[in-house]
């Protein structure tokens, strides 16, 4: 059962997956229920999650910003540049 003291999650209908030089990302929109602004995630093919710092105004902005960012750097290099801070490895 939900704690109503929780704030609802709303995910934008801007959320898809897109495949970028044949590989694949989850672009991922939200906003908690009370905010006016939206979170961008995108999360690449090998499971890594690519968080913004900041914000955007519209979730049409942050699909941009996403599309815009992975194509301008590769697709490869998008999900192995310095942004990304790697989990450890159970072995």
């Amino acid at each position: 059962m939900r704690d109503e003291d929780e704030p609802h999650l709303v995910t934008s209908g801007k959320s898809k997956r897109l495949s970028i030089d044949g590989f694949v990302f989850a672009i991922e929109i939200y906003r908690l229920e009370a905010d006016t602004t939206w979170t961008l995630e995108v999360v690449d093919q090998d499971g890594t999650s690519h968080v913004w710092d900041d914000t955007f105004e519209s979730d049409k902005e942050a699909f941009s910003v996403a599309v815009a960012e992975i194509e301008r750097d590769g697709a490869l290099t998008f999900m192995r540049g310095s942004n990304v801070i790697g989990f450890p490895q159970k072995n």
